[in-house]
């Protein structure tokens, strides 16, 4: 880490103050680098090998988290296209049936909301 001070004057018109500026830059290492693993195995002797294994068990359990959450969301996505699907069969079957018992006005309601909302779903998908 490195530090550097500079004193810069400001001038006010009722007194004079004096401004601090501190640049700091802080050299950042990992678990990783050569220099700490090698501190490290200083400290004690199997420490890379048990540093590496606790590594190799975390990206192991990063993978299955991520596998699980997939077949999750692959389920859930299932689910829910055999809901819209049920949906629109229903819309339509309402729509013939109002057709059926001479009530245009709600036939052709029923009807462009199913077709709107399909739109919408199949559109708020590709997003």
């Amino acid at each position: 880490m490195s530090r550097h001070r500079n004193r810069q004057p400001v001038t006010n018109h009722q007194n004079q103050q004096h401004v601090d500026i501190v640049h700091q830059s802080v050299e950042h290492k990992t678990i990783f680098d050569p220099d700490v693993i090698e501190h490290y195995s200083r400290l004690m002797p199997d420490a890379p090998r048990r540093i590496l294994a606790v590594f190799e068990k975390n990206a192991e359990s990063e993978r299955l988290i991520r596998e699980s959450t997939l077949k999750h969301q692959a389920s859930d996505n299932r689910r829910r296209d055999w809901m819209a699907f049920l949906i629109i069969v229903l819309g339509f079957s309402a729509t013939v049936f109002l057709a059926w018992i001479d009530k245009p006005y709600l036939s052709g309601t029923t009807l462009a909301a199913i077709i709107g909302y399909s739109v919408i779903g199949f559109l708020r998908n590709k997003r």
